[in-house]
């Protein structure tokens, strides 16, 4: 398994629960593993099952997504695109952004 997906897992997992509060303790008897099963999966040491990814998006209310993507790179590519867009652009400029990135997305996939 790849590390990078273990770690950016386990980084999710932790957020997650600290947004909401939540020991590793309190997570493991929700979702039915060992102390040491959650701290694994937090510290990317082991990957959660997928059933138990089920387990912790229905308990946080939230899509199996959110807890497989890397929302850090996500968000340093989101604030660097804000920093460059203020309120005096249009709504034809900022389509125009996105359809140059779609752009680039596509020529990259050909690649």
């Amino acid at each position: 398994m790849n590390s990078d997906l273990k770690n950016i897992i386990g980084s999710n997992i932790r957020s997650f629960r600290k947004k909401h509060h939540e020991t590793v303790t309190s997570l493991s008897k929700i979702i039915g593993v060992s102390q040491s099963t959650v701290s694994d999966w937090e510290t990317g040491k082991k990957m959660p099952r997928a059933d138990n990814i089920k387990k912790m998006a229905n308990h946080w209310q939230i899509s199996t997504s959110q807890l497989l993507t890397n929302y850090q790179k996500l968000n340093k590519f989101y604030n660097l695109i804000a920093d460059h867009i203020d309120d005096s652009f249009t709504t034809k400029e900022i389509n125009d952004i996105l359809n140059y990135i779609d752009l680039i997305k596509r020529a990259h996939k050909k690649e």
